[in-house]
């Protein structure tokens, strides 16, 4: 709160006795103080002060919709205060102790705070949709609270199942508004590596009870899962696309009580590092095709792109592995077991033998 100024006012004609001391305070954000000064411009000295005493006996309402006022410091000086309407402007706080205010409508801010303990119990209508807020204040002691709109925030059922008696017949189902919610944000894309685990991970709501997510790959139903990520343990290039999330929650089975996210790109790469390619465009013979898979990390597998099947033959040209392709060959035979160094034949289709060599 800022300091509170006192001004000597000295009228012409009078004894010392008559001096009289007025407060005043600051109001810092210049547009809330350039609105408060057209409406009551007599308010306000000659510093841009408002008078206290002005202040504490202003009632009835605000109304302002430009976009330009960032903070609301100074209105807990407003204690007669009915009504504030503030729309379409930066204010990112709103936390004082107004307890005549019956209706407030401070809609397309970009609110993360928002405080309703210090308004009045008679709270009729509080309208806040289209702000950054993450959290649902209580509102259960405003009993006659008619309506109220936290839509189009950054809530997450994190924030709004725990709060209130969702699919009970109280008055909060038929009074207050939460849905649709922003698209919650993730990252633009993701770069996974071929063979390798992948997971595009929402970020919210880790250990909400109930959730159920659906996840769409370019624009077409995917998969479920009950948990707030989608993992690829083996990635593939077909796994490569556009995704996104759509959330519900079993305890609100309303069929608008949903979220969503943005839309990340997965992108599946092999790697130049750490797994080997057989290249189709080049002589078999000409590849020195080798790899060592000991488990340290580096040309542990050896990828194959292909569609179809292959076989791994040993030298004597006994099948000793099958794969579905595309795949990776880590070294095993069958059973898993890690097949001992050696020279091995790699046949895709039912095609050209090509040697490759295992060492460790």
């Amino acid at each position: 709160m800022k300091l509170i100024y006192s001004i000597l006012i000295l009228f012409l004609g009078f004894s010392p006795s008559a001096l009289r001391a007025q407060e005043v305070f600051e109001i810092p954000d210049s547009a809330f103080r350039g609105m408060l000064d057209y409406y009551w411009p007599e308010s306000f000295n000659e510093d841009g002060l408002m008078y206290v005493d002005s202040a504490v006996k202003i009632n009835g309402n605000i109304l302002y919709h430009a976009g330009d006022i960032l903070s609301f410091e100074g209105l807990q000086y407003f204690p007669l205060l009915e009504g504030l309407t503030v729309r379409g402007s930066k204010v990112e706080v709103f936390d004082y102790p107004l307890p005549s205010m019956y209706h407030i409508d401070l809609r397309d801010n970009k609110l993360k705070v928002f405080e309703v303990s210090g308004l009045s119990p008679s709270l009729e209508l509080a309208y806040v949709q289209g702000n950054e807020l993450e959290y649902v204040p209580d509102l259960s002691g405003f009993e006659v609270l008619r309506s109220a709109d936290f839509s189009n925030n950054r809530l997450t059922f994190e924030d709004i199942v725990p709060v209130y008696p969702w699919g009970q017949d109280t008055a909060f189902d038929r009074f207050l508004t939460v849905f649709p919610q922003k698209r919650i944000v993730l990252e633009d894309s993701i770069v996974g590596t071929i063979g390798y685990e992948a997971t595009i991970s929402l970020g919210v709501d880790e250990n909400v009870s109930g959730n159920v997510y659906e996840w769409y790959k370019d624009s077409v139903f995917f998969t479920t899962t009950d948990e707030n990520k989608l993992v690829f343990e083996e990635l593939t290039e077909e796994d490569a696309g556009d995704y996104f999330c759509r959330i519900t929650n079993t305890a609100i089975p309303d069929s608008n009580a949903f979220l969503t996210t943005e839309v990340v790109r997965l992108s599946a790469e092999a790697s130049d590092e750490s797994d080997f390619l057989l290249e189709s465009d080049v002589d078999p013979y000409e590849q020195n095709l080798e790899f060592s898979p000991d488990g340290d990390g580096i040309n542990d597998r050896f990828y194959l792109p292909y569609e179809g099947s292959a076989k791994i033959l040993s030298m004597a040209g006994v099948p000793v592995k099958t794969l579905s392709l595309p795949a990776f060959w880590d070294g095993t035979d069958n059973n898993g077991a890690f097949l001992p160094t050696g020279y091995y034949y790699i046949q895709v289709n039912d095609g050209q033998l090509v040697p490759i060599t295992i060492f460790r």
